[in-house]
């Protein structure tokens, strides 16, 4: 949720398993906007992205563009024919491809939000906690059941799992975060 704001930047990146008949109709990837309330949130508009351009050129930033943000609701919207747009990125990596990750260039921003982008750190926080070894455990012959807390500087804090009765716990837990904050001094 970006409050207060009619020209949200969410940087959040989605990573999602697909699967279809080799000659089959590739579905469109469907992405629906809301207005955040407490109560309720209210859709505000709709797409469908058509990817297979993405899948035509794997491993390539194919979709890199603006798309209009359509009415999803004609007869609730019927005097307003502009909803916005929308910014999206998208690459297909198949399966077996080394998959670079890299990141696409943002060609969509004008000198003022280049500028603004400057003090800020925006991007993607990845974090994963592997394992440990020795842990204290207090007393001796005590066992421990250790689980790791990590609080990120966005506020956001994300915790492993409890691992029983042993001081070399493994977790191998990811932990993925949108990062969007001012640059300290």
């Amino acid at each position: 949720v970006v409050n207060s704001s009619l020209t949200p930047q969410w940087n959040k990146w989605f990573e999602l398993p697909v699967k279809f008949r080799k000659d089959g109709f590739i579905p469109p990837i469907d992405l629906k906007v809301y207005d955040y309330d407490t109560v309720a949130n209210d859709l505000i508009g709709l797409l469908s992205v058509d990817w297979t351009e993405a899948y035509r050129n794997p491993l390539t930033w194919a979709i890199n563009q603006k798309f209009k943000i359509e009415n999803p609701d004609p007869e609730k919207y019927k005097s307003k024919n502009n909803f916005g747009e929308i910014y999206i990125q998208a690459y297909y990596a198949p399966p077996g491809e080394f998959d670079p990750n890299t990141k696409p260039e943002d060609i969509d921003l004008d000198k003022d939000e280049q500028k603004a982008l400057a003090n800020k750190v925006v991007g993607d926080l990845i974090v994963q906690v592997v394992h440990a070894k020795n842990i204290y455990a207090g007393e001796k012959g005590k066992t421990v059941n250790p689980l790791a807390v990590v609080n990120f500087p966005n506020g956001k804090t994300i915790e492993t799992d409890v691992v029983k009765a042993t001081a070399n716990p493994i977790w191998k837990k990811r932990m993925d975060v949108a990062i969007n904050m001012k640059k300290e001094v």
